[in-house]
């Protein structure tokens, strides 16, 4: 009696109380129908958000794939990951310098760039380096000053990797190259040496003089 009771006033409550359903207002959707079954769907405003910082990005809607691209440029112009990179010849304990460009050619996500490790001779670093991890805005990019500094005369080679987000390029090798020498005076010929001598010998008998009438 009691589980009569029970489900009679259960009844009672599910009918006396107002049934909501979930409302979606959209211009988009349609409706299919064959012998056997019916499809209704409605599509919704899509959400396209994309939160980043510089060690992950969250997205959310269609077409939001992360497409960072990284793309380098030196003076000549683009460079390739694998590409070259090779500075002037200096002589021991000089320096000479190379820009390179890190662009982000994406159009939505972010390039972060991860690690800049060197590999090979130890003559080659970077100026100022930045801070890591460093996130480049799409569309945007950074410059970084590579230096060469020998310490002997000598030629040299070596790499630098470019850890990223990129999905095909998450790690971007350039080579790098680069010589060291000492400059030597050029011979000069024997009139020319004497040409120099008689020179100075004038220019010493000239200061004498000039000494003799101060006294």
């Amino acid at each position: 009696m009691k589980k009569h009771l029970f489900a009679l006033l259960w009844l009672t409550l599910v009918c006396a109380y107002p049934l909501r359903a979930q409302q979606v207002f959209s211009n988009g959707g349609g409706s299919f129908q064959n012998a056997e079954a019916s499809i209704t769907f409605t599509v919704g405003e899509t959400v396209i958000s994309t939160f980043t910082n510089p060690n992950a990005t969250l997205t959310q809607g269609f077409n939001q794939a992360l497409d960072s691209e990284i793309q380098l440029e030196d003076a000549s112009g683009n460079l390739g990951c694998g590409g070259d990179l090779l500075f002037a010849t200096v002589e021991p304990g000089d320096n000479s310098t190379v820009l390179l460009t890190i662009r982000n050619e994406s159009s939505t996500g972010p390039l972060s760039i991860r690690a800049l490790d060197f590999s090979g001779d130890p003559v080659f670093s970077i100026a100022s380096p930045p801070s890591l991890p460093l996130s480049i805005p799409a569309n945007q990019q950074t410059e970084l000053t590579l230096q060469f500094a020998p310490d002997q005369a000598n030629d040299f080679t070596g790499a630098l990797s470019i850890e990223n987000n990129d999905a095909d390029e998450g790690i971007c090798i350039i080579n790098l190259s680069a010589s060291a020498q000492v400059f030597d005076l050029p011979a000069l010929p024997l009139p020319a040496l004497l040409l120099l001598g008689m020179s100075v010998l004038l220019l010493g008998v000239r200061s004498v003089r000039r000494l003799g009438y101060t006294h």
